[in-house]
């Protein structure tokens, strides 16, 4: 009988991933770091995984979200969802009145398994995640020195994660650089971190970015300040580092706010990144811009 391998994808162990051993090498880059296994409380939602060879055909319908090499296709009536890869024999059934997502992959097939797998992975954690009420968020997350976490969301290759990098350098905390969860709390919205290698811009001898980037393991950078959960601050709307531009600031909602703040997955038939977020505000925000400039800039 194969081993599996079971992981807390959040810190209150709500969504867990069941993997067959054999299979970690696959889910490995989409592993987040510093993840525990169960202590004993029942997960409210699991993936789980499982190597198969077994061609799955695929809804003839549009498909409701597409990323990257993965669609999946929603059935409201029957609170369901089938994934599907680029290669036949990737995919899998979320339940949502289950709160359970099976996922199937082939070994035999290891890149091109491990690149479905990657987005299988996180449109089912997206899924799953709506449905507890929570939101997984493509952006970067530093916490200020206050203790207040601020999300960095742009376009990918925007700079969130050279930016982020940089925070930390100069002694702010960060949470991640790629991905984070939103869950509301009594006290306000929390921000958990998963934390992976960051993609970082290349720069040439004039200090300009080559525009390649490259994958660099968190003890290269020797960041200190890591933190898993840190209260949501703001949101910085990123566009990038280019000179002159301006960022838009806007704090978070007050707590009284906060129970009411996350949406359900934006379903986009777009194509393109799948899992949005919004955060209600109740009263009057605080607002401002964030200036950027070549030379070393201070945040206030």
């Amino acid at each position: 009988m194969t081993s599996r391998i079971a992981l807390d994808l959040v810190s209150d162990g709500a969504v867990r991933l069941v993997l067959d051993r054999p299979l970690y090498s696959l889910a490995e880059r989409w592993i987040p770091q510093g993840l525990r296994e169960p202590a004993g409380v029942p997960a409210r939602a699991t993936i789980s995984v499982c190597g198969g060879q077994a061609p799955l055909g695929a809804p003839a319908e549009r498909a409701t979200v597409s990323l990257d090499r993965v669609a999946a296709w929603v059935d409201d009536a029957h609170a369901t969802a089938v994934l599907r890869g680029a290669i036949p024999s990737s995919g899998g059934v979320l339940s949502f009145a289950a709160r359970h997502a099976r996922l199937q992959v082939d070994p035999a097939r290891a890149q091109e398994a491990a690149a479905d797998l990657y987005s299988l992975l996180t449109v089912a954690a997206a899924l799953l995640l709506a449905d507890l009420g929570r939101a997984l968020v493509h952006a970067a997350a530093v916490v200020a020195p206050d203790g207040g976490a601020w999300l960095l969301a742009g376009d990918a290759r925007s700079g969130k994660s050279t930016t982020c990098a940089t925070l930390a350098a100069a002694g702010w905390g960060y949470l991640s650089d790629d991905q984070v969860v939103l869950a509301p709390r009594e006290d306000g919205v929390e921000v958990e971190g998963w934390l992976r290698p960051f993609h970082l811009d290349s720069t040439g001898e004039d200090g300009e970015p080559t525009g390649e980037r490259r994958t660099v393991p968190i003890a290269e950078l020797g960041l200190a300040g890591w933190r898993r959960t840190a209260r949501l601050a703001g949101l910085i709307r990123w566009c990038g580092n280019r000179p002159g531009c301006s960022h838009p600031v806007a704090r978070g909602p007050p707590a009284s706010h906060c129970s009411a703040t996350l949406r359900r997955v934006v379903r986009s038939t777009s194509g393109s990144v799948a899992t949005r977020f919004a955060i209600r505000r109740g009263s009057r925000r605080a607002s401002g811009r964030l200036r950027f400039r070549r030379t070393a800039a201070r945040c206030n």
